[in-house]
């Protein structure tokens, strides 16, 4: 007798009272396998394979704890034969062949149309799992078993597409592994188009209740605030928004002595100071700071009204100041940090006036290029978001 079950017949109380052994007859009464094992058990139940693992080793071994379950699990108990170096190396080919002779053995008339591992672990689950074995443990895959079978039943292997977890981690994976400073529809696409099409097609299916925004919260803050739609989301902006006037603050502290350049810059230094200005305060609020998003529409006020004021073109926003307001929080929400903001902001604001039917007519030129080529060289991208071609030249369309 071991000493755990002296402890139990000393406690007054027999191994078959074990609660593990009670759980395991629960799952086996659940499940009602034909034969099980070690193997059955853990992949039924992790955390109870390793207790029953124990509790088997105390007992004497894994027939010991198998004698003590009521009928009929204890004649269905079957422990795997441990297998040479040599038939473990063989035995998926025989696995394989099994499969084949499995499937050769279906009549003609109810062949199914495809198969995949799925379709095996319903239509024979003994069988589906010894395969899922090796494919588990990395072994060996799938196609290693699909190529083995005659031509006929090549033809029919479908591979299940991934659920949406599946993909969910996919997806992780990837952003794990590229690390982007940010990204979006484009960029998934990009680097991976099966991906992208796989989830596009869930979230399409799903009428709404799968969603682009939702699926990226969850996979974690630290992505969510990089994830940046190829149009314009209020709702996303919403959930990010946020006040904090430190950082407005220490922000203004830097350029405290340069604040003048937000409406005179003339040098090529106090352009340059002007843009990182415009760019600290556009990167806090791209971020959700509402209190930045509010301190840089002010601090750009007198500089887009002149701007507004001495171009014939840009007269509509004096008539609609809305679209003006509108544009600047579009600009903030598609601005790509690389570049300066005001060029960014301005480009818009020239391209749009175009598409509210105004003329552009310019006069004066801004920085180095006039305005009227500038114009000529704005457009868009698949997704909206507003690009400068500085190579277009003018004359033809955006």
């Amino acid at each position: 007798m071991t000493a755990e079950a002296e402890l139990f017949a000393r406690e007054g109380r027999s191994m078959e009272s074990d609660p593990d052994i009670q759980i395991l007859e629960d799952l086996l009464n659940k499940k009602n396998p034909e034969l099980f094992g070690p193997y059955w058990i853990e992949c039924q139940n992790k955390p109870l394979s390793a207790r029953l693992r124990k509790l088997a080793k105390s007992m004497g071994g894994w027939q010991a704890l198998a004698d003590s379950l009521h009928e009929p699990w204890k004649d269905r108990f079957q422990q795997a034969k441990r297998l040479s170096p040599e038939q473990k190396e063989k035995r998926p080919y025989e696995l394989a062949r099994e499969l084949a002779n499995y499937l050769e053995s279906i009549p003609v008339e109810n062949r199914p149309k495809e198969i995949h591992p799925n379709w095996i672990h319903d239509h024979n689950p003994k069988l589906f799992e010894k395969l899922n074995l090796y494919v588990s443990k990395k072994i060996i895959s799938w196609s290693f078993y699909m190529e083995k079978l005659p031509a006929e039943w090549q033809l029919k292997w479908q591979t299940p597409p991934a659920t949406l977890e599946q993909d969910k981690k996919a997806l992780k994976d990837l952003l794990a592994k590229e690390q982007p400073a940010a990204f979006s529809l484009s960029w998934l696409a990009s680097k991976d188009t099966k991906l992208y099409n796989s989830l596009d097609k869930k979230i399409r299916k799903s009428e709404g209740d799968v969603t682009w925004l939702g699926l990226i919260k969850e996979l974690g803050p630290e992505w969510f605030a990089k994830w940046k739609p190829g149009r314009r989301n209020k709702e996303l902006e919403e959930m990010r928004a946020y006040e904090d006037e430190s950082e407005v603050q220490t922000v203004l502290d830097e350029f405290k002595g340069s604040l003048y350049t937000m409406v005179t810059a003339k040098s090529p230094e106090e352009i340059e100071t002007r843009n990182n200005l415009c760019g600290c305060l556009a990167a806090l609020s791209q971020k959700g700071n509402v209190s930045a998003k509010r301190a840089l529409r002010d601090l750009l006020e007198l500089f887009l009204q002149e701007t507004i004021d001495s171009i014939p073109s840009l007269a509509v926003y004096k008539m609609e100041p809305d679209k003006l307001d509108e544009r600047y929080e579009a600009c903030i929400a598609h601005w790509d940090p690389g570049k300066p903001f005001l060029k960014y902001l301005l480009g818009s604001l020239f391209f749009y006036s175009r598409t509210l039917g105004r003329q552009i007519s310019m006069e004066t030129g801004y920085g180095r290029e006039d305005e009227a080529d500038w114009a000529s060289k704005v457009g868009t991208d698949p997704e909206g978001e507003f690009i400068y071609y500085p190579n277009r030249k003018r004359g033809k369309s955006a």
